[in-house]
């Protein structure tokens, strides 16, 4: 009786197959992680964004009629508005204890590196040394441009302030254009 097995054709046919299968496998899986690459881009650039508009409206929902006083310089109203700069008397945000609940932030759009960032100070009246530093809140910001809308606010609209001289406006149009997501327009008013 002679012995059954395998011949060489048979073999180099099922390697031929498994080979085949191997590298339909293969390109799947790797489809599968470009995909799974670009989705966490997606949502990582998403999440940035939801943060950083959520910060900006609470910011400027968030403004207050007190002028700033830098440690050097004149006195700011409480909503300066700049090319590519927009600073804010604040309050009623949260705070570490001991600190004022009316503080000062900034938000600059660096045209050199694409990015909007916000430094905040805790307190109106600072010393030389108490701004925070700049953190970089979007990137791949091209243009930052806001407006007030309908000059400032009428007295009898807001609590009188014996801390400024120019009320904020009665409200604030930004638009910020991305490269990834195209023109975004924020229009808030109290």
């Amino acid at each position: 009786m002679r012995a059954r097995g395998f011949t060489l054709v048979e073999l180099i046919a099922v390697l031929a197959i498994f080979s085949l299968v191997a590298v339909m496998a293969l390109q799947a899986l790797s489809g599968s992680i470009r995909s799974r690459d670009a989705l966490t881009r997606a949502d990582d650039d998403a999440a940035e964004l939801m943060r950083g508009l959520a910060l900006l409206r609470s910011d400027l929902d968030a403004v207050v009629p007190a002028d700033f006083h830098p440690p050097t310089g004149a006195p700011q109203p409480p909503a300066e508005i700049a090319p590519g700069r927009l600073a804010l008397s604040v309050g009623g945000q949260p705070r570490l204890p001991g600190e004022t609940g009316i503080g000062r932030v900034e938000w600059v759009h660096d045209r050199a590196e694409d990015t909007l960032t916000r430094r905040s100070w805790p307190r109106l009246v600072p010393s030389s040394g108490d701004g925070g530093p700049a953190a970089v809140i979007l990137t791949g910001v091209t243009g930052f441009e806001a407006e007030p809308l309908g000059g400032p606010r009428d007295p009898e609209d807001a609590l009188p302030s014996p801390r400024t001289e120019t009320p904020p406006p009665r409200g604030i149009a930004l638009r910020i254009d991305t490269e990834r997501h195209g023109t975004l327009r924020l229009v808030t008013a109290p």
